[in-house]
């Protein structure tokens, strides 16, 4: 990685200290936006920082540095035909005016409101991203709640290793292999498959043993050899089942942010809640415990499930919570606990597009 590689890390609306070179090498695959009116350009959109045009996207930061939260490519997992086709992991990013929300299915069942907040609506607003390509899913995902951790398996995926000289080898499934290790009790561990074919796996608060041994039990079968044999799952995890569902290059994600309109725009720091909501399929989100397990706690929303990833080091308050409901992905972030945060999140309700309370709202991007 290089320091013109470093700069593709993001571009956000408001200055930043952007985290030491050294610190990221290679692990953070975050976007790039450069604004051209309403449209973006977007690289590696698995990936982001906290502010992205007024989208709150969460970090994290570990002891090895600062990291991207944003999804599965943030830690490698590309698909391999950005191996051969730069372009796959980019696109184009833009905001949905509001004369389009009510024609839009995905819009209608995901515009939602948080009801049990004093904060103000400072913004709402349609996000699209166009990718090149389909995003990459997962072949199995394997978490514990007490303690937390996760395993999650990538296949069909570009070299995550590429330029990085920290691995050592590990023979994975008789074959040879490498390992990257982090301070964070997380790992990577990739290899190359009989058939040619580059698997990546992810695990955090698992011993490298321990992860070898389960990724040798793991049986996968189908016409492509890449769908788990539940059987195979590793005593002590649950295994979540992965449904790769339609895939699509374009997401759309409806953004409500709360708190000063001058916050929002990033002069002014203080109190703030952000909600997104898709129905575009995605990872599992317990992929996240694969990832970073020790900033990672599970709880529930209305009976359903939900993660918080601490959004700062393992001791922080703050975070971000994670949790599906009716087909619609929802991430919020605030600077509250997360007792706050679900609480919040217990309110949250679908509401029309002709709410009052999105009719009146300012409209993001803020002119």
């Amino acid at each position: 990685m290089n320091e013109k590689m470093l700069a593709t890390l993001a571009h956000v609306d408001v200055p930043q200290t952007a985290p030491a070179l050294s610190s990221i090498e290679g692990r953070a695959r975050a976007i790039r936006r450069g604004r051209h009116g309403r449209r973006f350009t977007v690289i590696g959109a698995g990936a982001a920082v906290l502010f992205a045009g007024g989208i709150f996207w969460p970090t994290t930061t570990t002891p090895h540095g600062t990291v991207a939260m944003g999804g599965p490519l943030a830690f490698g997992a590309a698909p391999a035909a950005a191996s051969q086709d730069a372009s796959c992991s980019g696109g184009f990013g833009s905001w949905v005016s509001r004369d389009h929300w009510a024609s839009s299915p995905e819009i209608a069942a995901s515009t939602s409101l948080i009801t049990d907040t004093s904060l103000p609506v400072a913004s709402v607003g349609v996000h699209q991203d166009d990718m090149n390509c389909a995003p990459i899913m997962p072949a199995a995902v394997f978490y514990a709640t007490d303690p937390v951790r996760g395993i999650s398996v990538w296949a069909d995926v570009a070299d995550p290793f590429v330029d990085l000289t920290d691995l050592t080898a590990q023979t994975v499934r008789g074959v040879a292999g490498q390992v990257r290790t982090y301070e964070d009790h997380s790992l990577q561990m990739s290899w190359v498959d009989p058939d040619g074919i580059r698997w990546l796996a992810l695990g955090s608060a698992v011993a490298q043993a321990d992860m070898v041994a389960i990724l040798d039990s793991l049986v996968f079968s189908g016409p492509d050899g890449q769908t788990l044999d539940p059987a195979s799952a590793p005593a002590g995890f649950v295994n979540d089942p992965v449904d790769p569902g339609p895939q699509s290059t374009t997401t759309r994600s409806w953004q409500v942010n709360y708190g000063d309109e001058t916050f929002v725009e990033g002069t002014v720091p203080g109190k703030f809640l952000g909600l997104r909501a898709t129905t575009t399929p995605s990872e599992p989100i317990t992929v996240k415990a694969s990832m970073y397990a020790v900033g990672t706690t599970f709880t529930e929303v209305n009976g359903e499930l939900a993660m918080f990833v601490k959004n700062g080091p393992a001791d922080a308050v703050s975070g971000w919570l994670l949790w599906e409901r009716d087909g619609v992905t929802y991430r919020l972030i605030s600077d509250g606990t997360m007792t706050e945060a679900v609480a919040l999140a217990n309110s949250v309700v679908t509401v029309p597009v002709t709410d009052p309370r999105v009719v009146n709202a300012p409209e993001y991007p803020l002119d």
